[in-house]
């Protein structure tokens, strides 16, 4: 590290030695960096200072938290503005430890650190894509393990870095901030609250049509995926659109009157600063003598379709699937599949969509039973990369014997963001002729909040209700299971269960590598466990139950307490307190049941607090906290 401290200290550069974690590897980081060259012998690493104290020196930070940090790369050089710079400086560009980027230049004016965007991670915190490394702030670089530059024909030298712009960086944050996922919530008008016509209007087809006309007749310029550039300027993004949400302008410019900067506006409100001057009032008023004719019309035709006559016969929904002998998938509703992460489901999933395309038998127990006349099945992976969702269709495809089923659609979502996402699945449920069958491997992935948004997770149910309705089909929902419990995970788990048709079950018997598929739960007759393998060339073959497995399976969380108690008194009659292996195989015992599902069934009563996991020294035992009777 000493030779390279010597060299981006003759560049002008400030330095500081780090540790493996990244932090200083001094007590403290003078302004002008660290100079003795004895403290970085021992130094894992290096960091570049950037401000002043190294000629006004800044990097875009682009972090790989998701994994998906080329994607995010690629993405923001979209932007034709933004090549057109990058392409002109030959900047440096170095590949971080955890798979990121860094872009460095300098520029006469330089800020303090700053997120440019962010999305939401699993615990529903903001995490970042992109932000900068300003003034006082420093990046680890070269040759720090890990790190190295990228050196080609349109890449530049870390010792010459190039001096952009004020304009040219600009641009440059601001096609940053187009890529941010995550805003503050919407300040609501006065005339927006439920019901009203603020309301009402946002809600209407045609409210992002006005919006997007009154923008482009106030002189703003539509680009592309969303992105707008203010009145009166030739170069770079200003704005974006139904980016974060559908139908709301995010502004990013401190110049895009009468928008102010780093604001998110609905359709209402941006019509009615654009063509009412702000008169929120008047445009209320004439929305609502629109509005009201058409209201109590609209619900005359809702009641009509919604009211229950009992003298109509209703006949059953025909069945997309059986399993086993069991009716399990029927159009009009939505079945989930859950289970831990890589237990199987994909593959599972696999097996159900083979069945159903030409109405095969996969696995000795997947029988499809999809009507000639409607047999189409749309496939949606949102999280895969595009190789490892081709390979998942490619399966599909060798186990029905065609290369290309023409009943078949699949797409790879994972470029887009939650909202894009949602909004593109609606588009192609729309459009799509013959639909049977809408299958999403990986629901987490359309939500924008998180799993335990509770208000989201409600909607993104209800758009499913509605769409398996409204377009008479079967929807099939891949969703994994919590770490610690039995659970499909957060609050979107909780409304897909409850809501769900049947609840599918994938678990991996760790020694015998056999996955074993179960019903959890099933408004009709559920279906007896069954198992299968994966051969060599990524096949799945039927096979039989681990031994432990010859029973039912039983989910835990799926019984009475009352049956529950009732067993568990009988188990701890003679003690309060058992070892972990006797209570494995009392379990086992009285319920029928294998190791693996015995370990779930403990975990389930911890979680209960009807047993106490207590530890002495090595010895692992369990109290029974419940009185016995």
């Amino acid at each position: 590290m000493v030779e390279a401290y010597k060299k981006y200290h003759s560049a002008g550069f400030a330095c500081v030695p780090t540790r493996v974690d990244k932090s200083p590897a001094v007590p403290t980081v003078p302004k002008g960096g660290w100079i003795d060259p004895l403290q970085y012998e021992s130094a894992h690493g290096i960091g570049i200072l950037c401000g002043k104290h190294s000629g006004n020196l800044e990097c875009i930070d682009f972090d790989n938290h998701f994994g998906d940090a080329e994607n995010i790369l690629a993405r923001f050089l979209d932007d034709t503005e933004t090549t057109d710079i990058f392409l002109k400086y030959k900047f440096p560009l170095e590949k971080t430890v955890g798979g990121g980027f860094h872009m460095i230049y300098k520029c006469d004016t330089i800020e303090g650190s700053q997120k440019l965007a962010s999305r939401m991670n699993g615990n529903h915190v903001p995490d970042a894509l992109i932000e900068t490394r300003g003034e006082g702030a420093y990046f680890c670089c070269y040759p720090t393990p890990g790190y190295h530059f990228i050196s080609n024909d349109i890449t530049g030298d870390i010792l010459n870095p190039p001096v952009i712009t004020s304009e040219e960086r600009r641009t440059l944050i601001n096609a940053a901030k187009s890529l941010n996922e995550v805003s503050k919530p919407v300040q609501k008008v006065e005339y927006e609250g439920t019901d009203r016509p603020g309301d009402i209007y946002n809600k209407s087809p045609e409210a992002a049509e006005e919006f997007k006309s009154e923008l482009k007749s106030a002189g703003w310029i539509e680009l592309s995926d969303g992105r707008w550039r203010r009145p009166g300027k030739d170069k770079g993004i200003s704005a974006t659109f139904g980016y974060k949400a559908p139908g709301i302008f995010h502004v990013f410019t401190a110049n895009g009157h009468p928008f102010d900067i780093d604001k998110a506006y609905t359709p209402f409100q941006g019509v009615g600063l654009l063509r009412y001057g702000g008169d929120f009032k008047q445009f209320a008023k004439e929305l609502y003598e629109k509005q009201k004719p058409l209201q109590q019309d609209e619900h005359d035709k809702l009641r009509t379709k919604l009211r229950i006559d009992p003298t109509v016969n209703i006949k059953e929904p025909p069945v997309c699937c059986f399993i086993g002998e069991c009716p399990s998938m029927t159009f009009g509703n939505f079945s989930m599949i859950d289970g831990k992460k890589k237990a199987g489901k994909t593959f599972s999933l696999g097996g159900i969509v083979a069945a159903m395309l030409n109405n095969s038998i996969q696995i000795g127990k997947i029988k499809g039973t999809l009507p000639r006349e409607r047999n189409m099945i749309l496939y949606f992976d949102t999280e895969q990369s595009p190789y490892h969702a081709t390979r998942s269709i490619h399966r599909i495809c060798k186990l029905v014997g065609k290369a290309n089923p023409s009943n078949l659609i699949a797409f790879g979502l994972r470029p887009l963001n939650p909202a894009e996402r949602l909004s593109f699945i609606e588009r192609e449920i729309h459009q799509t002729g013959k639909l049977a069958v809408v299958v999403i491997d990986g629901v987490r992935d359309l939500l924008t909040k998180g799993i335990n948004d509770e208000p989201e997770a409600t909607t993104l149910t209800s758009s499913f209700l509605k769409w398996t309705e409204n377009y008479d089909m079967h929807m099939i929902l891949l969703l994994h299971q919590n770490k610690n419990d039995l659970n499909a995970r957060g609050h979107i788990g909780t409304e897909l269960g409850n809501k769900s048709e049947t609840i599918i079950t994938v678990t991996k018997e760790k020694k015998s590598n056999i996955f074993i598929v179960g019903c959890e739960d099933s408004k009709d007759k559920g279906f007896e466990e069954f198992a299968f393998t994966i051969d060599d060339t990524g096949m799945i073959q039927s096979s039989e139950l681990p031994q432990e497995g010859q029973t039912k399976a039983k989910n835990p969380k799926y019984m009475k307490d009352d049956e529950h108690i009732e067993k568990l008194n009988q188990i701890f009659k003679e003690t309060r307190k058992l070892g972990c292996k006797e209570l494995q195989e009392a379990i086992m015992y009285h319920f029928e049941i294998g190791i693996h599902r015995a370990n779930d069934f403990i975990m389930h009563y911890q979680l209960k607090t009807w047993i106490r996991k207590e530890r002495e020294w090595r010895k692992i035992s369990y109290e029974y906290r419940r009185a016995v009777f």
